[in-house]
């Protein structure tokens, strides 16, 4: 009877420990407050992904969170959270591909952007004008895109002979574009020039910009000294001429370009050509156009004959200014005597073919003042006919 008494007071004693224990209820949880932060990132950087993980039930527990990305498992988090606790559970994410994904998280879902960063395209190269003339400008212009998702600021760079010349700063927002312009100065030198933006390369051309005689000195381009060499036809005239500006200038020389004699006793000159460029006395180096790209003064040979047959002839003192352009019949003789065999001509033909046009001289007045052969004659009387003048209409050719 003992023995079935002890035996009791263990069941009972057991039985009072184990019910108690059995009436707690279990780890039990709960997620909220799901949170991406930030919810746009640029490509490669990080975000992260919180969620708040309640226990509401009476034990403490360990959780599992399954992060899901686009549908598909991405990373597994324990988190043990205490009976009516709330611990926060934490991922970081990273994408380098710039799209929109799904954030899912045991139930609560969220979006994540990943942006493009800002990248930036240079096209359409344009230079204008094209040609320029030494001593004027040109605008270089590109368009400029900003390709990303993002504003970003971007420098361009304008290369000239493999330097940098120039830098300039854009800002676009993402998706947008604009464009960037820079000027260049040609003072000097004319030419092909290249350039380089960013990768594109152009080339344009500087040009000289070329004047007449007459408009240089009109414009105030240059000072112009004109006297005479002592000659009354051939290369009877020395220029003296300076530019004003500090831009190197083409000078034409026009023929038929009259010059008017300060002295209204001497002959008025008409210009044929120019000769060429004379540094020294009797010497002179042949140029077709007057090259001024210096600030110092420069003399120049032109050939030129006498208008007026019964004015005297020029001095080496005689001063000249320019005045108007030779009348048709004269410019006749000028292309005449350029366009036939230069053996069919010489400086005295040329100048009795322009005396019979201006003066309509005669044998007599012709060998009072003016020495000529029979030859020079015959080829006053070839330059005539070449430029559609009749000789016979003329008292020196009369029969």
């Amino acid at each position: 009877m003992k023995k079935y008494f002890i035996m009791a007071m263990v069941i009972s004693l057991v039985t009072t420990l184990i019910i108690p224990t059995s009436c707690a209820q279990p780890a039990e949880f709960e997620l909220s407050s799901l949170n991406v932060s930030p919810p746009e990132v640029v490509e490669g950087e990080p975000t992260t992904v919180t969620a708040d993980v309640r226990n509401v039930g009476e034990s403490k527990g360990t959780y599992s969170a399954n992060l899901r990305i686009d549908g598909v498992d991405t990373e597994t988090k324990e988190v043990t959270v205490a009976a009516g606790a709330t611990e926060r559970v934490t991922f970081t994410v990273t994408r380098d591909i710039s799209r929109t994904y799904r954030i899912e998280l045991d139930g609560l879902s969220g979006t994540l952007k990943v942006l493009k960063p800002a990248e930036f395209t240079i096209s359409n190269l344009r230079i204008t004008p094209d040609p320029v003339q030494v001593g004027d400008q040109v605008t270089v212009t590109v368009s400029v895109k900003n390709t990303g998702d993002i504003e970003g600021t971007h420098t361009v760079c304008l290369t000239q002979g493999l330097k940098v010349t120039q830098r300039q700063d854009i800002t676009l927002a993402g998706g947008t574009s604009g464009t960037v312009s820079f000027t260049i100065s040609h003072n000097d030198y004319s030419g092909n020039y290249v350039l380089e933006v960013d990768g594109l390369e152009a080339t344009y051309k500087v040009v000289l910009p070329t004047f007449s005689l007459a408009e240089a000195v009109e414009q105030e381009l240059v000072e112009a000294e004109i006297f005479g060499t002592g000659a009354c036809a051939g290369d009877s005239i020395i220029l003296r001429i300076r530019r004003t500006l500090p831009r190197t200038i083409d000078i034409i020389v026009t023929p038929g370009t009259v010059l008017i004699s300060s002295n209204p006793a001497i002959q008025a000159m008409i210009i044929r050509r120019l000769r060429g460029f004379a540094p020294h006395d009797h010497f002179f180096t042949v140029t077709e156009s007057i090259y001024l790209n210096s600030d110092e003064a420069e003399e120049y040979l032109i050939e030129a004959y006498c208008r007026d047959f019964q004015k005297g002839n020029p001095t080496p003192t005689t001063r000249f200014s320019i005045a108007d352009t030779a009348s048709a019949e004269i410019m006749d003789i000028l292309e005449a005597s350029n366009e036939i065999p230069e053996e069919q001509t010489s400086i005295a033909a040329i100048q009795v073919a322009i005396w019979v046009v201006t003066e309509d001289i005669s044998h007599q007045e012709l060998a009072q003042r003016f020495r000529t052969s029979p030859e020079d004659l015959d080829k006053a009387r070839g330059i005539l006919q070449a430029a559609g003048i009749d000789p016979q209409s003329k008292k020196l050719f009369a029969q």
